[in-house]
């Protein structure tokens, strides 16, 4: 257990460095993922950010709560994939960030749509096709998301691609 929960931290600061600013970071980070095959589907990549349905852009009523949920929302993602389907980004105190395949974003939804404890949204954005880039999709799942906790019609799960189709 102890080796798992090394394993999982290593694997978040990791992903953590895919969304950092500076490239050279993300750039160490994506060849060290690769190099250990944390992801084993093929590209293109996506982006998946959960958070509560009940937080809106102003901050939640009780975010030390919502942080919490968030961790238990990360370890139970955690037990739950398979190996090699997603790497998880430290939980934040709003918002937690998975990156997976393309192919493993149906998945990922389901799964996030069932997990147990309070509700939770997912916003999703993929087509990134080095994961060093995926970075740059964090904006359109962040917005993916909060369109999630906010329009009923998604059903808390809304794709970026899907969000202007929506209104067709």
């Amino acid at each position: 257990a102890a080796g798992s929960a090394d394993q999982f931290a290593a694997l978040s600061s990791l992903a953590d460095g895919l969304l950092h600013a500076q490239e050279q970071v993300r750039r160490e980070a994506a060849a060290t993922l690769a190099g250990e095959a944390a992801l084993t589907g093929p590209p293109p990549y996506a982006l998946a950010v959960i958070r509560s349905p009940a937080g809106g852009p102003e901050p939640a009523p009780d975010p030390g709560r919502a942080a919490g949920n968030l961790r238990r929302a990360a370890a139970n993602l955690r037990l739950r994939a398979a190996p090699g389907d997603l790497v998880l980004a430290s939980p934040g105190a709003s918002k937690l960030v998975a990156i997976t395949t393309a192919g493993a974003v149906a998945e990922l939804r389901r799964v996030i749509l069932a997990l147990p404890g309070p509700p939770l949204a997912v916003g999703t954005c993929g087509g990134t096709a080095a994961l060093a880039d995926v970075h740059a999709s964090l904006g359109h799942a962040q917005y993916a998301a909060l369109v999630a906790t906010r329009v009923p019609r998604f059903g808390r799960a809304a794709d970026w691609a899907e969000i202007g189709r929506a209104h067709v």
